[in-house]
């Protein structure tokens, strides 16, 4: 295991390797430019700046990836061995336009937190919308969950899916039908 801290710079490369148990964290101006990044077991990796690349697991269902600021996706996340989990901070916007697995997706982290999602398959077997947080599907989105859980948060769909949607807790969460839903 290993830790990085990228505060400014591009880090530009075809293949980064995120180890198990290693951590990779942006902040300031930082750049992750990469044409594949790999996260081991229990390896971290937060962006908090837009980047380039496709992200996935070494093996199934490992490492963590936070979004820790805006970002637009221009290439699959986990598409292959899927991750562990991906969360979207508080005060980031995921604007997801293809494919993203992880076991267990997050957004928000109580006050805020928002994913907009126009296209591809989010897959995940838990999808969780903290307090304050909002998931918006529209365009060709689609979304295949086990369990889909809506705190004091917003979930607007606009188009089908699979998944068991609840509220964390009785009478939590707002569901907006924003399309044809199956």
């Amino acid at each position: 295991s290993g830790v990085l801290n990228q505060s400014a710079g591009t880090v530009a490369t075809a293949t980064l390797t995120i180890n198990d148990g290693g951590t990779f964290t942006q902040s300031g101006t930082g750049e992750l430019i990469t044409t594949n990044t790999t996260l081991g077991a229990g390896a971290n990796l937060t962006l908090v700046n837009q980047g380039a690349g496709a992200i996935d697991g070494a093996a199934a269902q490992q490492g963590a990836l936070i979004f820790a600021g805006d970002y637009e996706t221009d290439s699959a996340i986990g598409d292959t061995n899927g991750l562990a989990s991906a969360t979207i901070n508080d005060g980031a916007t995921l604007s997801l336009s293809k494919n993203l697995e992880a076991n267990a997706v997050n957004v928000g982290g109580g006050t805020s937190g928002v994913v907009n999602h126009s296209a591809g398959t989010l897959a995940s077997a838990t999808l969780t919308i903290n307090n304050g947080g909002t998931f918006t599907q529209s365009g060709s989105g689609v979304i295949n969950a086990t369990n889909i859980n809506i705190g004091n948060g917003t979930l607007t769909l606009a188009n089908s899916g699979t998944g068991l949607i609840n509220g964390s807790a009785a009478g939590t969460g707002s569901l907006n039908i924003a399309g044809e839903y199956d």
